[in-house]
């Protein structure tokens, strides 16, 4: 039995679940092997401060979604797992950048009291795996 939880909790160890504004236009394009994204800056605040992230969604049902819906300024809520990849500034530090692969996102509609809240789900578990392959191409 104690095994059996051990191997669920591993399984679900890497999911992610924010909430921020999106802080730019979103970016749509194409990846080497042509699969079509977009990715979303969202800022959202921490203990610390602000935190600024990069979601990205595949599949031509997310994109078209986000084209949609997605605009700067707009409230948005991602399920989805984080994918962490080696980066080199500009001065030569070397770091790592984040992404969050989005399974699940939502935009707020309409109003911002909390008892009228209204939001607008899609579900976008398929597109984990072309993403998965998309930034492997990328690396």
């Amino acid at each position: 039995m104690r095994c059996v939880a051990l191997a669920c909790y591993c399984f679900s160890i890497n999911r992610v679940y924010l909430s921020g504004t999106v802080s730019s236009k979103p970016f749509f394009g194409t990846s080497r092997n042509g699969v079509r994204f977009s990715a979303v800056r969202i800022v959202t605040n921490s203990f610390g401060g602000q935190y600024d992230f990069r979601v990205r969604l595949t599949t031509r049902t997310s994109v078209a979604y986000c084209r949609e819906h997605v605009h700067e300024g707009s409230r948005l809520f991602v399920f989805g797992r984080l994918a962490t990849f080696p980066r080199i500034a500009a001065d030569g530090t070397q770091g790592t950048s984040g992404s969050i692969i989005a399974s699940r996102i939502s935009v707020e509609q309409g109003s911002v009291v909390p008892e009228e809240e209204h939001f607008e789900d899609i579900d976008l578990s398929a597109a984990d795996d072309d993403f998965e392959q998309t930034a492997g191409a990328q690396k």
